[in-house]
């Protein structure tokens, strides 16, 4: 029973140092560290209930199955996220600031600079504003222009809250999006101008963008993670078996001393 609770109390020391190594590691601004925790502590149990369970770290062939079998997969499915990652970069229009001017004649269309593929999991507030007549608005997909989304129509002015519905027109192939207008008369001329209102992303303040760049990161925590616990377990080992010869023989030395105790109190 005393074995099983001192081994309990070794993987608890084991976890509780790996931990504490990696909230270390993330906290240099690689992540935000209250993300870091959901993302390690969940690994740190499951690797700590496996290796209970199996003893995998102290076993030197299932240790080196584990690492290179675990690193490979995960290195794999990094390389896909860090691809997927850049289609979020892909287009012109991403800040507040940009505002064009527009003059469309008779059933003419206009079609602006490519939309920021960031506007997929953030607003775009489009304003159009003192425009002579009425004007058709959409959002199109230049690799798929037969397909318009948020049709409307406005008049002088209005406000434009809208989303791009996806990244990706066909497998590996990233959306390019452009705003478009159309004039509908078919014998007077419009004009009037365009702007987004908002920013995409605010920089400064834990946001849209940071948590996109997290979730694309888990693959790269979860190998630091795997290495870090891996070695601290078997520095963990190194230790508890340095410590194990001093403990067994102080214990013989108790025993001798007990022993020549007693048979002096015989004699």
């Amino acid at each position: 029973m005393t074995g099983r609770w001192q081994r309990d109390g070794y993987e608890l020391r084991t976890v509780m140092m790996t931990l504490i190594v990696m909230l270390i590691i993330t906290s240099i601004r690689l992540f935000p560290l209250e993300i870091a925790v959901l993302l390690i502590f969940p690994e740190i149990a499951v690797l700590s209930l496996f290796n209970v369970r199996t003893g995998w770290t102290a076993n030197r062939r299932s240790r080196t199955l584990v690492l290179t079998v675990c690193t490979s997969a995960l290195l794999v499915l990094q390389a896909g996220l860090v691809y997927d990652l850049q289609s979020y970069y892909q287009g012109e229009i991403n800040r507040t600031g940009w505002e064009e001017s527009v003059d469309l004649p008779p059933e003419g269309t206009y079609h602006s600079k490519s939309l920021s593929n960031w506007y997929t999991v953030e607003n775009l507030y489009l304003e159009l504003f003192d425009w002579s007549g009425n004007v058709t608005f959409y959002i199109v997909d230049e690799n798929i222009p037969q397909n318009k989304f948020e049709q409307g129509n406005c008049s002088h002015a209005c406000v434009l809250n809208l989303r791009l519905p996806y990244r990706y027109s066909y497998a590996f192939v990233v959306a390019n999006w452009t705003i478009g207008l159309y004039n509908p008369s078919q014998n007077e001329s419009i004009h009037g101008f365009i702007t987004n209102s908002m920013a995409v992303i605010a920089d400064e303040h834990f946001g849209v963008r940071q948590a996109v760049v997290i979730f694309h990161a888990w693959p790269l925590t979860a190998i630091l993670t795997l290495w870090e616990y891996t070695g601290l377990s078997l520095l963990s080992a190194g230790l508890k078996k340095s410590v194990s010869p001093v403990q067994k023989g102080n214990q013989s030395q108790d025993v001798e001393n007990t022993t020549g105790q007693q048979n002096q109190d015989q004699t």
